[in-house]
């Protein structure tokens, strides 16, 4: 996701992808400038927390807790095999991000 970790990230919980498993997760507070960088490149769509209920959603896994209004930014990459996912407080500065493979 970064090719160099902004300095403003705080990661809170992070759980990267096991043999067989779908996806890496990530919960995590950021600089709004330095999300804007990530998210320029993604599409907004409908917010759907039910869309990561699998079996290796880990426990803290829990984007609806995130205050106010929250977006939803997705982006394809490795040709559809792979898709960014990132839901956002309303003021851009904490996110739930997957990673997932495999679809």
């Amino acid at each position: 996701m970064f090719k160099s970790r902004p300095e403003s990230v705080v990661v809170f919980h992070a759980q990267d992808q096991a043999f067989l498993d779908c996806c890496i997760w990530m919960h995590f507070k950021i600089d709004k400038s330095d999300l804007r960088l990530l998210i320029d490149s993604c599409e907004q769509g409908n917010v759907d927390f039910k869309r990561w209920t699998l079996a290796e959603t880990p426990k803290w896994w829990k984007p609806e807790n995130l205050k106010g209004d929250v977006k939803y930014f997705t982006r394809t990459v490795s040709h559809g095999r792979r898709s960014r996912n990132f839901y956002v407080n309303s003021d851009y500065t904490e996110v739930y991000y997957v990673d997932r493979a495999g679809h």
